[in-house]
């Protein structure tokens, strides 16, 4: 039996397990040439093979593959389909693209189809990196066509509805939706949830008497003692009404820091905004500042100046003002007259006395 040691491959009974994960067809980012070929449809036919020998009626197919080559997965479809063994399906975590259409194509109806309740499911428009000429476009773009019709028929032959597959694989530019669980078992991509139970590596007995986890005060006690206790530790009604005001004022004092938090936030934010515009203005006011500075030189320049001529002016005024003053005073006060030395003799003539009155002389 030659079975690649990069699929997981189990037996249990009449039933077989298969894996397949990573991209479809050739992985250009293997590190290895195994890597590279793991998940091409000739080294699947090899797994399928192996499956094929050991009888199996049942086949599990887990998928986790965000898609790859179409060539490849409609080859890989198509192989698991001809080993005319019972099919179920699981989704597990993200799966996409040919990833879905080999999960269509072989689950023998959709409640044969299980998915994580966390996962996530995506149908989109097939994608090509095409280059050449415009003839060459047009090629790439008839393929496409075909491609995206061969995809939807595997979706069609699961039941779900045409407008649907329409819809999910227009949106976002055809690049499509992730769907939750509940969106992709709505629409009738999936039928079940994968339900898994949750198991632990820890037993008790590993631990009794080592006072590891489990302390000794417990180990020593019988199952109807534990009971007991667990029962009297029940919270009462008055307990649990206490909790929950807890619970709930706890929630709201988050809330208002929560609140708190967005408007610090966004005060920070204006305060950053006006630090910003404070400098922007500061740059503008020391820009201004040399020129004001000259202008309040040429002020004080022009001022001095305006001081001289405010003082030869006052002078002026000053001068004739006193000059005013001085004459008003000499029309006031008549200058004084030197005595006038009266020589007239009276024996002199008459005519001698007038004579010498006109030359009198003023001292």
């Amino acid at each position: 039996m030659n079975v690649t040691p990069f699929l997981n491959i189990a037996s249990k009974g009449s039933k077989s397990v298969i894996e397949i994960s990573g991209d479809i067809g050739y992985n250009e980012y293997a590190d290895s040439y195994e890597q590279y070929i793991e998940n091409t449809d000739k080294n699947i036919a090899i797994e399928l093979q192996a499956i094929k020998d050991l009888k199996a009626t049942d086949l599990d197919v887990v998928l986790s593959s965000l898609g790859g080559d179409m060539m490849h997965g409609f080859n890989i479809a198509s192989q698991i389909k001809h080993l005319g063994i019972k099919t179920n399906v699981y989704l597990r975590g993200a799966n996409a693209s040919m990833s879905t259409v080999i999960a269509s194509e072989i689950a023998i109806s959709v409640d044969n189809i299980h998915m994580d309740n966390n996962g996530l499911y995506l149908i989109h428009k097939p994608m090509s990196g095409a280059m050449g000429n415009a003839n060459d476009m047009r090629r790439a773009i008839n393929d496409l066509d075909k491609f995206q019709l061969s995809a939807e028929q595997s979706y069609l032959n699961l039941g779900v509805k045409q407008e649907v597959i329409t819809d999910l694989m227009e949106r976002n530019g055809g690049h499509g939706e992730w769907l939750t669980f509940n969106e992709a078992k709505a629409y009738g991509f999936v039928g079940k949830e994968w339900k898994t139970e949750k198991v632990s590596n820890y037993k008790k007995e590993s631990f009794q008497n080592k006072g590891i986890l489990i302390p000794n005060i417990f180990n020593n006690k019988n199952n109807e003692e534990m009971a007991q206790e667990l029962k009297d530790f029940e919270l009462t009604e008055d307990h649990k009404e206490s909790l929950f005001s807890y619970i709930m004022n706890k929630q709201e004092n988050l809330k208002k820091i929560a609140n708190a938090t967005e408007e610090m936030d966004a005060l920070t934010a204006e305060n950053e905004a006006l630090k910003a515009e404070n400098a922007d203005l500061k740059a503008e006011l020391e820009a201004m500042k040399e020129p004001v500075d000259k202008m309040d030189d040429e002020d004080e320049e022009k001022k001095k100046v305006d001081d001289k001529v405010v003082v030869n002016e006052l002078t002026q005024a000053e001068l004739i003002d006193n000059a005013v003053k001085l004459a008003i005073k000499n029309m006031a006060e008549p200058t004084p007259t030197k005595k006038v030395e009266n020589k007239v003799n009276v024996n002199d003539p008459l005519w001698k006395q007038i004579l010498h009155t006109h030359q009198n002389v003023i001292k």
